[in-house]
């Protein structure tokens, strides 16, 4: 039961709390809350990847990059990665290659192919897997003939 006393005094289950505790108890609670979520927000800042940068065209092996962002160098040491093309395209599974790129800023993966590309539309599945989470994008590429950009 609590009782509401004049001074600004409130009582409840035998304990006595100022005005001013409340307060300091309020954003401490406020303070504490910020520093957990902001925990958590660093494990929220993940790996990520961007979208795919062509650098070949119809006609051509392939030869594109996509940059793996917020990746630390722990993620990009316990990184799996797995590309698997679209079956319906026609593509031999074992034609797209990875490679995974080390930069200053991250790195990127550059996906390519040993035999030229000829039909012109191109898609696959990229799955990463580095221990404390896990990212699946599906890409679609459209190639134009040489020249044509």
């Amino acid at each position: 039961m609590e009782h509401v006393m004049p001074g600004r005094i409130f009582f409840h289950k035998k304990q006595m709390y100022s005005a001013t505790n409340m307060f300091h108890n309020k954003h401490m609670m406020r303070f504490t809350s910020g520093v957990v979520l902001a925990a958590a927000m660093g494990n929220c800042l993940a790996l990520g990847v961007s979208d795919i940068q062509l650098n070949s065209s119809l006609n051509q092996k392939l030869d594109a990059n996509i940059q793996l962002n917020s990746a630390s160098a722990e993620e990009l040491s316990r990184l799996n990665i797995t590309i698997m093309p679209n079956q319906a395209e026609g593509m031999p599974l074992q034609q797209l290659k990875h490679e995974l790129v080390r930069t200053d800023s991250g790195g990127y993966l550059k996906i390519t192919t040993d035999d030229v590309i000829k039909e012109p539309v191109l898609s696959f599945q990229l799955d990463l897997d580095w221990g404390n989470g896990q990212l699946v994008r599906e890409y679609t590429l459209l190639l134009d003939p040489p020249g044509a950009r």
